[in-house]
């Protein structure tokens, strides 16, 4: 057997993440690293209540751990074949206050513990790379997923090393080392191409893709969603299309939640100025006036359950907030709404509108900011 077989070998493997779990953790648990497990948490789907969350591979809980400490409301289950890293990650979820918030649990990812279309999202940050049987492992996950869910991963990146990371060597030693011995040894289980992951997740049968290079090149990030649910048969009860409303008719709610596409669009832990942000809201075109007319939600959920299908039906793209403003804000902008639509309304042979509209500019200081965070779709 050659090193490079036996290094690969599913067993050696697991016995090499026991062995190495306390050096695996001491070099991933520091701010890059982490901040590149948060950097999946803006691919996931829009919920309409708190998300479920699987997180394979977790090793010692970086990820689990920073989803936990960023999405206070969703249920993680971290899952690994290793028992150390799990202990591991237990350190580490009692070291941060986060006892309870994160399931852990030995386990296979070829034959995962849950149900069919069970989960909201499915991650792995550097796991898919590891595993032998790479299609197994994304049929299970798609099997698990619920339909409009997602799998966003985090691979290394099939590209030369760029030396210039050393310069970030005094003040970032243990990312700059955990970087290299990662791009080392991801070398001998096949690293991936943006077009190859792309791929791969496309024979799985995930649709919506993407994969895009991250960590300054080293990484790429792939997401595929699983297609949604069967379209209801000719006949049955169509769903009501809804009439615009001027801005004295709007609804009687203290609030509005509008869909946001923010620009630039930049994780929360990432500084931005106020003066850079634009926000533009999402509209339909009135087929016959050709005006765009504004989307509006009485409720947080009701906007999110719009967005469940309009994503899966690639209606919905570059949104990536809802935005809370006062019924009187909104109102005093002149716009005609649509308040409470649904997708297939909307979608109908009989519907007046376009979806989606051109979007319309609105201004991002007017907004609710106490609750501000409450709105971000990731």
């Amino acid at each position: 057997m050659s090193l490079r077989s036996a290094l690969t070998d599913p067993r050696i493997t697991r016995w090499l993440f026991d062995w190495g779990a306390w050096p695996y953790g001491l070099y991933t648990d520091q701010a890059t690293w982490k901040a590149s497990c948060a950097a999946l948490i803006r691919h996931f789907p829009p919920t309409a209540g708190p998300p479920r969350v699987l997180d394979l591979g977790c090793g010692p809980g970086v990820s689990a751990l920073e989803f936990a400490r960023r999405l206070p409301e969703a249920h993680i289950l971290g899952l690994d074949i290793a028992t150390a890293m799990l202990r591991r990650a237990q350190a580490y979820a009692a070291r941060d206050g986060l006892i309870g918030r994160v399931s852990w649990l030995r386990g296979d990812a070829l034959r995962l513990p849950c149900a069919t279309d069970s989960v909201d999202v499915i991650t792995g940050h550097s796991f898919l790379y590891l595993v032998a049987d790479r299609q197994a492992v994304l049929a299970e996950a798609y099997r698990v997923l619920r339909p409009g869910g997602r799998l966003v991963l985090m691979e290394p990146n099939e590209r030369p090393f760029d030396p210039r990371l050393w310069r970030r060597a005094p003040g970032e030693f243990r990312f700059v080392i955990s970087a290299t011995l990662w791009h080392l040894y991801s070398r001998l289980h096949g690293r991936f191409t943006p077009t190859g992951l792309a791929e791969m997740l496309q024979q799985a049968g995930f649709s919506h893709i993407l994969a895009e290079e991250t960590l300054d090149g080293l990484g790429l990030i792939g997401r595929g969603e699983k297609g949604s649910a069967k379209v209801a048969p000719e006949g049955e009860k169509r769903a009501r299309v809804p009439q615009p409303l001027t801005s004295a008719q709007a609804a009687p709610s203290h609030f509005l939640y509008l869909l946001i596409t923010q620009n630039p669009h930049r994780p929360g832990w990432q500084p931005i100025s106020e003066d850079e942000i634009t926000w533009d809201a999402m509209t339909v075109t009135g087929l016959e006036s050709g005006a765009e007319v504004l989307l509006a939600f009485t409720s947080l959920v009701k906007a999110v359950v719009f967005m469940q299908p309009a994503v899966v039906a690639g209606l919905v793209r570059d949104v990536n907030k809802v935005g809370k403003f006062r019924r009187e804000t909104v109102q005093a902008w002149g716009i005609p709404l649509l308040v409470n639509p649904e997708v297939e309304a909307l979608r109908a042979p009989d519907s007046h509108y376009l979806l989606p509209g051109r979007g319309v500019r609105v201004n991002h200081r007017q907004r609710e900011r106490h609750e501000e965070e409450e709105g971000q779709t990731r």
